[in-house]
Order: structure tokens, then sequence, then C-alpha cells
């Protein structure tokens, strides 16, 4: 009897110590009175929950190493270019000279280095991205980038390392980064594989039980691959065989993927070696990794990333940017929708002052939980004029943003508070005209395989509908 009293005791002075610290974080208010009303209503769950998911260490100091010396130079570079912004050649273009304060505000936030002397290619699935990718692998002469989220086991990796193994032979440096959580099924049978074969490999941030467990919190979720330092791939696309086509229209996934050949590529291998020299604490960085030659024409791109390590919640201010300053429409693809009450605001704002604004989101997801806080934002933005589609020919994953025919955002952060605060995330920004309207074109034809949601016929959901979306909500600060 008295061990159980002590027992109690002790579990509620722990308890109110770790709801003081919560308290003393200062972090976003919603979030921690989610966490506090989880641990307090479902007891010792709660709080395992929220030291592996929830607990905010300090940042700064997990990912100090980060910092380099040619880093710094970097940014003394970019801040030169803001400084001098009004002198800058680029200006001439008019989705550059429209979009100037978006173009200085990545470049302040993000150190989003604008460079031309690029050009694109939008790929829309698996085939023509893994086409792609892999053409381009088989002419590399110097080295191989690859970083992503989840790398799966199967025919595609397979692949993959076939003609990686090739190369290698040839002479060619391969690098790998792969995100231990993301890629949690991926078998020790092909790390071992890939390092016989001379594959270079690490984990982002392997998750052992101790004092660091929370780093399952903070995931790498980009996805980039860099050849010779002059083309790179980004976008939403993870080494899987699920995103490969196997007949049943049902199962595809549709994605987009950029291929980008140029300057900008510099700017994804500056990105790739920051994790890398993180995760290896190999230091490859040299200025010519990721200051762009003088090369005029072209697209102007900007990479933008975000993650635990940056300051500003980078690429939600990116997107809040592109939405509060779109004068005749915004078209947003994503699959995980979660947005926050500032993403929330500015996409009502803008339909209620007449912007088209057009999301497209799954029809069904991939977590009952993310299905039903998703479906709690929809009733206010439709009845603020937002128009909303759920595509029905496979599962929508393109992280996509496009405004007025002048800039595109193309790459790997959802419209979701994870995206925003949790995850290492990678964004490619296009300011030119005929990719918006390549994107758009694009956009009407996912929005004809979609079902509208109609506002007067949504409103008259079931109440346990209404319910399941209230209960996600009050738990969506938690993901």
């Amino acid at each position: 009897m008295w061990i159980l009293i002590f027992l109690i005791l002790a579990y509620s002075v722990f308890l109110f110590v770790v709801l003081v610290k919560m308290i003393m974080e200062n972090g976003s208010p919603s979030k921690s009175l989610a966490w506090m009303l989880f641990i307090l209503f479902v007891p010792i769950i709660g709080l395992v929950f929220y030291f592996f998911l929830g607990k905010n260490y300090r940042k700064a100091k997990i990912f100090q190493i980060k910092r380099t010396k040619d880093y710094d130079i970097y940014e003394k570079h970019i801040e030169h270019h803001f400084d001098h912004f009004d002198q800058h050649h680029l200006l001439e273009t008019p989705s550059i000279r429209k979009k100037s304060r978006l173009v200085k505000l990545l470049m302040k936030n993000s150190k989003a280095l604008l460079s031309d002397g690029n050009q694109v290619k939008i790929l829309n699935d698996g085939i023509e991205t893994f086409d792609a990718i892999f053409e381009d692998l088989k002419k590399a002469k110097r080295y191989i980038h690859i970083q992503f989220y989840i790398l799966e086991d199967g025919k595609l990796l397979d692949k993959m390392l076939e003609i990686l193994s090739q190369k290698i032979k040839k002479g060619v440096v391969v690098r790998i980064i792969y995100d231990s959580v993301g890629s949690w099924g991926l078998t020790k049978g092909f790390i071992e594989k890939a390092k016989n074969a001379g594959v270079q490999i690490y984990p982002f941030m392997p998750v052992r039980f101790g004092k660091y467990a929370n780093k399952i919190n903070y995931r790498n979720h980009r996805k980039i691959v860099v050849v010779d330092g002059i083309i790179g791939f980004t976008g939403g696309l993870n080494v899987s065989d699920k995103y490969m086509k196997d007949g049943d229209p049902m199962d595809d996934w549709r994605d987009t993927h950029l291929r980008i050949e140029g300057n900008a590529a510099s700017s994804l291998q500056m990105v790739f070696l920051s994790d890398w020299y993180f995760v290896s604490g190999e230091y490859l960085f040299q200025k010519e990794d990721f200051f762009p030659i003088d090369i005029k024409g072209g697209v102007p791109i900007q990479i933008v990333t975000s993650g635990p390590d940056s300051n500003y919640s980078n690429i939600k201010q990116e997107y809040f940017s592109l939405i509060t300053n779109a004068e005749q429409y915004i078209y947003i693809w994503t699959p995980y929708f979660v947005p926050g009450e500032n993403i929330m605001f500015s996409l009502k704002t803008a339909a209620l002052s007449g912007v088209d604004v057009r999301i497209i989101l799954p029809n069904d997801s991939d977590s009952n939980l993310l299905k039903w806080s998703t479906r709690s934002y929809l009733e206010e933005l439709l009845q603020a004029g937002v128009k909303i589609y759920f595509y029905k020919k496979g599962f929508m994953h393109s992280k996509v943003l496009i405004a007025d025919d002048l800039v595109a955002s193309v790459g790997t952060a959802n419209v979701d508070e994870r995206s925003f605060d949790n995850n290492f995330e990678v964004n490619a920004m296009i300011y030119n005209e005929e990719i918006c309207q390549e994107l758009k074109a694009q956009f009407y034809k996912d929005q004809a395989d979609s079902e509208p949601v109609l506002y007067h016929a949504f409103i008259l959901r079931p109440s346990m509908e209404r319910f399941k979306e209230s209960t996600a909500k009050l738990m969506s600060p938690l993901l």
C-alpha cells in the first residue's frame, strides 16, 4: 500500500516538473496545451510519447556541427546579394521584379541564392523521374550524391545500386544519405551490399534510446540527387517500388519531381554537403561546389531549405508570402494538409479578396489521424471561397504551389506544421512563366481527375465525421 502511495506521489511530482518545464519552454501555446491534455488524460503513455516526439531540446546545440567556415563565407555572399539586390541583373525579368520581396525574404531567412543559367524539366510520375535520374547517373564522371527520406528494398533500389556499382568501378565516388526513420524498413543486407560495392552510405540521425531519443522528431525529409555538381534532382518522390505503376490505376502515386541543370544544382550540392558533414564528419566543401558560375539566361531559381537548425520557419514564410502576395491565383497540391492558424488565415484572406485559390488533396490518406485533421479545416476554407478537390486517380503526393504564372515552388515540404517546424526540407522556387504554365496545365489535368468538395454538401456530413474531425484537430499539434 505504502509503495503504491509513494509511486503515485513520485509520479505526480515528476509530472508537475515536466509540465512546468513545458511552460517555461515558451513554445506554441496550442501545441503545449495539446501535449498537456494528452499527458493528463493518458498518464504514463502520454509522457512516453512526449519524451519521444514532443520534447524540444535546444536545436542549436544538436545541429551546431552543421556550421562550417565555408558556409559562413556563403552566407556573407548571400548578404552581399541582398544588400545590392536593386542592382541585380535579374530584376529585368518580370517575374523577379514583381516577386522581388519574396526573393529577398528567401535570401534573408533561408540564405537562398538567386541564380540563373538553369534548365528545368518537370517530371510527373515515378517512371519519368527515375528514368531521368538513372540516365544521368550513367553519365556521371566524378561523383554522385544521393539523399532520400525513404530508401525501400525492391526492384527500383536494386536497379539504382546496380548502376552505382558500375560507376564506382569506373572511379566515380558515390555518397548516400538516408533518413533512419523514413527508411526504417531498409534491410541491413542492402546496406552491406552497398558498402561492399564501394558506396559511402550514412543514416541521418539514427534513433537510439536514451537522452537523444527525441531525435525521432527531427527527420530529414529532403530528396536530392546531384551528379557532378551540374545536374540536380529534387521533388516529392522517394526510392520505392510503390512509385512505379503496376497496372492498377488506384495504386498510382501522383507526384512531381524536377530535373535541374545549371547553377541551382550547385545550391542543391551545398545542401547535400551540409547534411553529409553532419552525418559523416567529412568536410567536402569547396567554393566551386556551391558558388554559381557566370552563366546568364535560362530559368531563375532559388533553392530554399528549412529545418530545426533554421532561425525561422523558412518554408512556412515562403508559403505564407506566396499566398498573401498572389493577385490572380494560387494553386496548391499537397498530400498532407495541417496548415495551422497563419496559413489558414492567409488562404481565407486571399480567397475573400478575389484570388482564385484551389487545393488538390488526396481522396484518402495513409493516416486516419491526418485524414480527419485535414478535413477539419475544409469547412472554413470552403465558406471563404477556396476551391478544394479530392484526387481520385491514385494517391496525390505532389508538393507544389504556383502563383500568377510568375513563380512556382516544387519540393519536399507539405502544407503542414511538421514540415514547417520539425523536418529538414528543400524546395525549388522557380521564377518562370513557361514553367508555371506547364505546371498549371498539369493542375487542370489533375483537377479533372478529382472530385470537387462542395460547401453545401460538405456541411451536411454526418455528426460522427464532425466528431472525428474535431478530435483529430485537437490532436493535430502533436503530429
